[in-house]
């Protein structure tokens, strides 16, 4: 995730230099390094291979020289960020959010898809795909989780600071994109240099260098945030043997973790290099909430399993039929029947909620036309759905005392799937294409080498020993 986060922000900050210098980068590199091909970008794009080579040394070297230019970009950000909301209200045209049908039609030199106008011009069905793609601005405030071990207060301060850094980027980009969409129509918005090109459209090409210069140290601060955990990452995982173990070395005089951050930053500018941003956006969309969804199916199971020091209840009410389990259960805290039981409903619910909303996007027309048949399928699914949802909430909790919790349970985490599975069914099949080589590569990698030499399996391995060694022991 980190590395194609990287990778896309390294293409946005090339798009973004090349807008200030009138694209002649894109055209230089569609003369010389074409990329006669439907998989790749159009071009090859080594300046943005070449930031990520960059932030990679400059990571090599080492953190506390990265974190102040980390701060001292990021103040620049936040600077221009107000500078575009203030500059834009005034310039603002609220015409823009109601762009008539035939205005549209007049369009003729245009050849992309334009949508019908008005505030939903690619219609609701349009803003959700979007939302799916757009779900790829939040990436990286789970980095905040990461800092636990630098935190007088994790159990309070990581809580409080995930959920401060996603409101104040909501109001951010909120912010933003209602003065660039009032600024300019839809349809003339360049999504290569949006805010420079914007201004460019006002009349106002002073703000245009400004914001460009602002908008480069912010997407620079971005592209240091997706390197900066990447190594880290790599390190926890080679030193679990989960991949090769040799990633993990350390540098004994810089005390970084050389080799993973070295080969972090070689795949993020290969990726950078060959693929554009919209292909990077949408394979970085899926991932993360494939990854998110898992996040909330952890939630679900930690709920409603047994305690670790919980005694098991043997007796003949512990052990109880499925129906009353189902219907009537009547223990306050979790048994084996119960999270057992939970862990089915919750695998049932997930499939289900996957067929309803591929029901809902790739039925959509026969919906719309009131097919009978369609409609009975929906109906189905839908009410097989709130069957399993009301049949986990009544399943007994895990009543283990945490200083945070999600709160809702479990309702807040299964809107979450739901949400999360309609919006990666409404990504592209190509995304889908490429996520899933991209998934193959890491199971090819686990399956041939992190399963067989994962410190977990050798202690679980120790523990099999020393119990079968016991055994015969006692035995004898």
């Amino acid at each position: 995730m980190f590395v194609l986060g990287a990778a896309s922000t390294a293409r946005a900050l090339s798009s973004y230099f090349d807008s200030l210098i009138n694209f002649a980068m894109r055209t230089y590199f569609i003369q010389h390094l074409p990329l006669h091909s439907g998989i790749f970008s159009e071009y090859a794009d080594l300046f943005a291979m070449g930031l990520c080579l960059v932030i990679t040394l400059l990571l090599v070297i080492g953190i506390k020289e990265s974190a102040v230019l980390n701060n001292i970009l990021t103040a620049v950000n936040l600077t221009v960020i107000v500078t575009v909301v203030i500059a834009g209200l005034t310039v603002v045209n609220k015409h823009n959010w109601n762009i008539s049908p035939n205005e549209v039609e007049n369009i003729t030199n245009s050849t992309k898809i334009i949508g019908k106008g008005g505030f939903f011009p690619f219609g609701f069905e349009g803003t959700l795909a979007g939302a799916a793609t757009c779900f790829y601005a939040f990436v990286g405030f789970d980095l905040v989780a990461t800092t636990g071990e630098e935190t007088k207060n994790p159990q309070r301060a990581i809580p409080m600071s995930i959920c401060l850094t996603l409101l104040i980027c909501t109001i951010a980009y909120c912010a933003v994109s209602i003065v660039v969409t009032l600024m300019v129509p839809y349809y003339l918005i360049n999504p290569d240099a949006v805010l420079p090109e914007a201004f460019q459209y006002v009349h106002l090409p002073t703000f245009k260098y400004i914001i460009g210069v602002g908008a480069l140290a912010g997407i620079f601060t971005a592209l240091l945030g997706s390197l900066l955990p990447l190594p880290r990452v790599l390190y926890a995982i080679a030193s679990d043997g989960l991949i090769f173990r040799f990633i993990a070395w350390i540098h004994p005089r810089l005390q970084t973790p050389m080799v993973a951050t070295v080969l972090g930053g070689i795949v993020a500018s290969i990726m950078a290099l060959l693929f554009d941003l919209k292909k990077l956006v949408e394979m970085m969309s899926i991932g993360t909430l494939l990854a998110y969804s898992l996040v909330s199916v952890s939630v679900l199971f930690l709920r409603y399993q047994l305690n670790e020091n919980q005694l098991v209840n043997n007796d003949e009410r512990a052990v109880q039929s499925i129906y009353t389990q189902l219907f009537k259960p009547f223990r306050l805290h979790p048994t084996i029947v119960s999270a057992r039981l939970t862990k089915y409903l919750i695998t049932c619910l997930i499939i289900n909620g996957f067929i309803l909303s591929a029901i809902q996007i790739f039925a959509q027309h026969r919906l719309e036309e009131k097919d009978p048949i369609a409609i009975i399928f929906l109906i189905i699914f839908l009410l097989t759905e709130i069957f399993f949802i009301v049949a986990i909430a009544r399943q007994p909790k895990n009543a283990k005392s945490l200083y945070f919790e999600t709160p809702c349970i479990p309702y807040v985490p299964i809107l979450s799937i739901l949400i999360n599975t309609y919006l990666i069914l409404k990504l592209s099949p190509a995304t889908w294409i490429r996520f899933g080589v991209w998934m193959f590569l890491g199971f090819l990698i686990y399956g041939f080498y992190g399963f067989w030499h994962s410190s977990q399996r050798f202690v679980n391995d120790t523990q099999r020993l020393l119990s079968d060694s016991r055994s015969s022991l006692d035995n004898s």
